[in-house]
């Protein structure tokens, strides 16, 4: 028995190193896993500010502080059709902006790029997109009923502020549609997003706060919608803090220009129809 237990410890302290390291390589690789990737080469991420989905994405990249050197910004020019154009559209096929380029890599969803970033760029902060599995699921779940329900706002956005400037015939009814929906989708996160947390997902901002913001947050300026989110105290507060980050400025000051404009232009052309109206002869 002596001999067998001798034998067992020799065993033992021979295969101590052997654990010991296999402990270490199983722990790098571990960390390997966890530790987001270096890349050689810049991401590419192709834009417009007008576009919400875009400047979510925008957002990160500014608010997470991400270096040029790691996503490159590429202004698409919709304007004049470049996201036509058959140059861009061998980059994206779909035509259309964001776009997330990367060693033949095309990612052409706003939610898919801003998760890759989150998991892929060095030193992006655990907040903006979770490793626990629980806070990532409230992450998902708004960017998921974003897709489905805040989305469907667009149309009040786009026949309001934009149709004329693309050539297009505004459509009264797709307006109201698109109002509807953006109210809906106010209310909803007042009563239920934002009724226990500061931000959407929890107590951090994260990337499901940069989608909704991209979307409900230039309606503060609007005539319509402005008041309604003015009267919902928790999106009201979670606007006024999303606000404040020295990123919002940046990113929203075209979008801004052109709701300004906007309104501008009807003050300006009620008033002169008002008074036409008070000069004609009775």
């Amino acid at each position: 028995s002596s001999d067998l237990a001798q034998a067992a410890m020799e065993c033992s302290t021979a295969a101590a190193p052997i654990a010991l390291c296999a402990a270490y390589v199983g722990g790098c690789a571990v960390a390997a896993l966890l530790e987001p990737r270096r890349r050689q080469n810049a991401l590419v991420l192709f834009y417009h500010p007008i576009s919400q989905p875009a400047r979510a994405c925008w957002s990160l990249q500014l608010a997470a502080g991400i270096a040029p050197a790691d996503v490159e910004l590429r202004r698409v020019a919709l304007e004049s059709g470049e996201h036509k154009s058959a140059e861009f559209l061998a980059v994206n096929p779909t035509g259309s902006v964001p776009a997330l380029v990367e060693d033949g890599l095309c990612i052409g969803e706003s939610h898919t790029i801003m998760r890759y970033m989150c998991e892929t760029v060095p030193r992006v902060a655990d907040h903006w997109y979770p490793r626990d599995p629980r806070r990532r699921a409230r992450v998902d779940d708004y960017l998921d009923w974003h897709q489905t329900h805040t989305r469907k706002g667009v149309p009040f956005f786009f026949h309001k502020y934009m149709a004329s400037r693309f050539g297009m015939d505004p459509s009264d009814t797709r307006r109201a549609e698109g109002k509807a929906h953006y109210e809906s989708a106010m209310r909803h996160v007042d009563a239920h997003a934002l009724a226990e947390h500061a931000f959407l997902a929890g107590p951090e901002v994260s990337i499901a706060d940069l989608a909704c913001y991209s979307e409900l947050g230039p309606l503060q300026w609007d005539d319509e919608l402005g008041p309604v989110m003015a009267r919902l105290p928790n999106l009201r507060r979670w606007a006024a803090a999303m606000r404040a980050h020295r990123w919002a400025d940046e990113v929203n000051s075209e979008v801004r220009g052109v709701i300004v404009k906007y309104q501008v232009a009807a003050s300006r052309a009620a008033r002169e129809g008002s008074e036409a109206a008070r000069a004609r002869p009775t």
